[in-house]
């Protein structure tokens, strides 16, 4: 009896914590939708409260405010952006260069979000108003994709011996803290990183990657 009390009870924790991670998803899925039609700036909490038919008390429940909202989506696509690139890079036994073309050229998620978001996204990555929860995020998550790069790229002679790891790091490091500059990342008060970045790709992996300039020429047509 005792044995079956504890079973049910155990099903039952975990039904209510499946039922907590459908009920989050689902407010998630819901505000983006809104997001990308009204922008983060002009969507009221009641707006998503409504179309995502729940109580005042439940959306508070998961979120403290919209922006913590918003920062949840956010990481929820940079984690599933990384770790999609890192299962593509540890399925690849010999890399090649045109493998950077999957890793890089695709890797961003720009469907998923609208233009009316770019400049709020782009806050959240320059840490506005001192509130750095998404580049940390994304500093921590891309740590072991970097390292992981350079071990393959090593591994199949297309990096310079000259180059260390720890030079390589700094060099992503520099990449990663030029797009956490809000200051820089805007044109007439416009993200520019869409637009550019085809051209910023081509300049960080060969800047990294050592290939011949026939296949480099190829790789880039490619990247346009």
């Amino acid at each position: 009896m005792q044995r079956k009390l504890e079973e049910k009870s155990t099903h039952n924790m975990a039904s209510r914590t499946a039922n907590k991670i459908v009920r989050r998803q689902h407010i998630l899925t819901t505000a983006l939708k809104i997001f990308n039609t009204q922008g983060f700036q002009n969507t009221k909490i009641t707006d998503i409260i409504v179309a995502a038919n729940i109580s005042t008390a439940s959306f508070y429940k998961y979120f403290s405010n919209k922006r913590k909202l918003f920062q949840a989506i956010l990481i929820l696509n940079i984690e599933a952006e990384i770790d999609h690139a890192t299962e593509h890079l540890n399925s690849i036994t010999a890399i090649q260069p045109q493998d950077l073309l999957t890793i890089f050229a695709n890797r961003t998620n720009t469907d998923s979000f609208s233009e009316l978001l770019y400049p709020d996204i782009v806050k959240e990555f320059t840490g506005y108003e001192h509130d750095h929860t998404v580049a940390d995020f994304y500093h921590a998550k891309t740590e072991h994709f970097w390292r992981l790069l350079i071990r393959k790229l090593r591994q199949g002679h297309f990096i310079r011996p000259s180059l260390s790891d720890e030079a390589l790091l700094i060099y992503f490091d520099v990449w990663i803290s030029y797009f956490m500059d809000g200051n820089k990342l805007n044109k007439s008060g416009q993200p520019i990183i869409v637009e550019l970045l085809p051209q910023i790709t081509e300049l960080f992996l060969f800047g990294m990657v050592n290939v011949d300039p026939e296949l480099q020429n190829v790789i880039i047509e490619r990247l346009k």
